[in-house]
């Protein structure tokens, strides 16, 4: 089979992979906004509203989990990585200071475990964070949240107003109703 220089399997597998991982970061660092969005709608700054959140239902990343800070993806450097992440499509957790390259963030998956640490190399800092596991600590430290706020009318509420799935049904057309949203 042959390829051309814009259809190549190999290519694409790699692509889809990169754009699957990007995803569900992306989904990731988005759902700690929504939960400390319902959490907090009365907050009028994102940064504290996110780090309160983080530092509550993920305390293992939290700067009092460890005396040296400098080796967590802290709910400040989560920020950062969030911002950086959904606006410029970038890794780093924070920018160049006094000419200084900051530490970049190495998400894997799979392979090595190696999460939630830093490694200091000759072309820089990155922590080093586990895809899987950083996901999975996120969903468990949103069933703490939910556990928190069970039976919370403004939650339910909130939770009313969310974007729904639906199944794509061209026969519901016929009355008007959307085929994506509820």
């Amino acid at each position: 089979m042959k390829t051309t220089a814009h259809h190549n399997p190999k290519i694409d597998t790699i692509v889809f992979d990169l754009y699957r991982l990007t995803e569900a970061l992306i989904g990731t660092v988005c759902i700690i906004d929504i939960c400390s969005s319902i959490d907090n709608p009365n907050a009028t700054n994102n940064r504290e509203r996110f780090t309160e959140w983080y530092k509550k239902y993920l305390p293992e990343y939290s700067e009092q989990y460890d005396s040296d800070a400098s080796l967590r993806l802290t709910a400040d450097r989560c920020y950062k990585f969030r911002c950086k992440l959904l606006h410029e499509g970038r890794s780093e957790i924070e920018r160049e200071v006094e000419g200084k390259f900051t530490p970049r963030a190495v998400f894997s998956i799979g392979g090595v475990e190696i999460h939630n640490s830093v490694s200091k190399t000759n072309l820089g800092t990155y922590f080093y964070v586990s895809i899987e596991k950083f996901m999975n600590d996120v969903i468990s430290g949103i069933y703490m949240w939910l556990d928190d706020v069970d039976g919370d009318e403004r939650v339910d509420e909130a939770f009313e107003k969310l974007i729904k799935r639906m199944n794509y049904d061209p026969g519901r057309m016929v009355g008007g109703q959307g085929p994506f949203f509820a």
